[in-house]
């Protein structure tokens, strides 16, 4: 895969279709980046993997367990407020995710001639903790100020209680109509955190995904990314395009396509899904939106 004049990413068919595991996976996209050692670009990728890889089996997970149930206690009050769930779970970016934001990070700097060590230090988002507002599957104005309260209650207490910073973020800032998405009338953000949120609830992206996405960093120098939706905002990001045919056979991050026949991958533990209706989810199965299912671990596969 071409990603620019000089730097070529690996046939993902080929490296799915040899590994047994996800860690198969991890380590062959890690050895193909670093075959070469005078190519720098291929190194600065080779070195952003390996830093993902080593968080993944690190004490910052069990660090981030500590965090989701702290942030619970945080959020009790606003769910007793609007009377409605909230769910909280960590999160580990899809190993397609990863790729293609360093496809996307990459190209958008060649545009702007900035080398890809500098165009990969913005990819910081591959643990994060996601918030779920369990608001009912059409979104209100009131469910989406739910979820705007989530996001600056929890950025206080992380602030604040927590001692966090928060960078300033950088968005596209188009205010669009789509068709049966609602769109709020202004943004719920507190003016404190506007520079420090990038809020796709009032500039939702073209294709419709909206969320609340905020990256604070800890006295530790770790980052996590806070992500906040309501359940229609939720089910419209992880499982509309899954249950498509066509789903199967592509690896998707947002619009960016890697096609890969996933009829002939065979990684432990991980399994196609025939899906019977547009959001049904099954309870008891985590789903990426390749079509694959973990029963077990959330943060074993492409996830």
């Amino acid at each position: 895969m071409k990603v620019t004049d000089t730097l070529e990413f690996p046939d993902m068919q080929e490296i799915l279709e040899k590994a047994h595991n996800i860690d198969d996976v991890w380590t062959a996209l890690i050895a193909w980046f670093s075959e070469d050692p005078n190519n720098l670009e291929k190194i600065a990728c080779a070195n952003k993997l390996i830093e993902f890889n080593n968080m993944r089996n690190s004490d910052l997970v069990i660090k981030l367990d500590q965090d989701v149930r702290e942030i619970k206690d945080v959020l009790r009050g606003i769910s007793r407020r609007y009377g409605h769930t909230i769910t909280v779970t960590r999160r580990q970016k899809a190993l397609i995710g990863v790729i293609a934001k360093m496809v996307i990070l990459i190209q958008r700097g060649e545009k702007r001639g900035t080398n890809v060590f500098s165009s990969l230090e913005s990819l910081k988002d591959f643990i994060g903790i996601r918030i779920v507002a369990q608001t009912g599957k059409k979104d209100t104005p009131k469910s989406q100020q739910m979820a705007y309260d989530i996001m600056n209650e929890v950025l206080r207490f992380l602030v604040v209680d927590k001692k966090n910073t928060l960078s300033t973020v950088t968005q596209d800032r188009t205010v669009r109509e789509l068709d049966g998405i609602l769109i709020p009338k202004e943004s719920g953000v507190l003016d404190v955190f506007r520079d420090n949120v990038k809020d796709y609830f009032y500039y939702a992206k073209p294709n419709g995904y909206q969320c609340l996405h905020a990256v604070p960093m800890g006295p530790d120098q770790q980052t996590v990314e806070i992500q906040v939706r309501t359940q229609e905002a939720e089910v419209r990001a992880e499982y509309a395009e899954a249950t498509s045919h066509e789903a199967h056979r592509l690896l998707r991050y947002e619009d960016f396509e890697i096609p890969v026949d996933l009829s002939r991958v065979d990684i432990e533990g991980v399994t196609l899904v025939e899906f019977e209706g547009e959001t049904s989810v099954p309870s008891g199965t985590i789903y990426d939106r390749v079509g694959l299912v973990s029963s077990v671990d959330p943060l074993n596969l492409l996830r």
